[in-house]
């Protein structure tokens, strides 16, 4: 069992929040003997290099209201942590949590800015299931024309409204829509991360 675990994760490093080191190598047994992991070698790999650092919005300081605490805390509770001068989402900065989005942000949006190239400017970017905005509002950081962020649940939407208003992001806007009546709704990029896993049917949704 845990040569398997060494074999997926020879860094010994375990997703976000899994603490248990057993309970990742029960789960990728289960995997490997159902056959779930062996379509993820056939992929190609892409390594990169990745920056954790503050959101590229956070890092501007142009925010042209900067919130009080008592303001943020009343959106509450937030899933993501964010930091203004003086106000943060979830209080004191949470590390795990903060580290593992800058990371995804890194990964992911940089990836396709690099992709992209500077024809982005002119690309437009649909973020599906984009919950209280940061990355579509990193899509808009690096550069690209006109980014949507779509969530099913208004709370999502009215957070990620007040994100993106105190940090002045103008390219970026937010509506609420299920993510099953996209109709309409098409763009150069479409991102979707973090929503298939929260689906009954996620082949048929896409």
């Amino acid at each position: 069992m845990f040569e398997v675990n060494r074999r997926l994760y020879p860094d010994g490093i375990l997703p976000a929040r899994e603490t248990n080191p057993d309970f990742w190598v029960r789960f990728c047994v289960w995997a490997d003997d159902n056959e779930f992991s062996t379509p993820e070698y056939l992929l190609p790999q892409i390594v990169r290099q990745t920056n954790i650092a503050p959101f590229r919005f956070e890092q501007r300081h142009r925010n042209q209201a900067v919130p009080t605490q008592d303001q943020v805390a009343a959106l509450g509770p937030w899933d993501y942590q964010i930091e203004w001068a003086n106000a943060a989402t979830k209080g004191i900065r949470p590390e795990a949590d903060w580290h593992v989005h800058r990371y995804r942000s890194s990964l992911l949006v940089d990836l396709a800015a690099d992709i992209a190239g500077a024809a982005r400017t002119q690309m437009s970017v649909l973020d599906v299931e984009s919950h209280c905005g940061i990355l579509a509002l990193e899509f808009g950081e690096v550069g690209f024309g006109e980014v949507k962020g779509l969530d099913l649940r208004e709370a999502n939407i009215r957070q990620a409204r007040f994100v993106q208003s105190t940090f002045d992001c103008p390219r970026v806007s937010f509506d609420v829509l299920n993510a099953r009546n996209l109709s309409g709704h098409a763009a150069d990029v479409v991102f979707c991360g973090g929503l298939l896993y929260h689906v009954t049917f996620p082949v048929e949704l896409l």
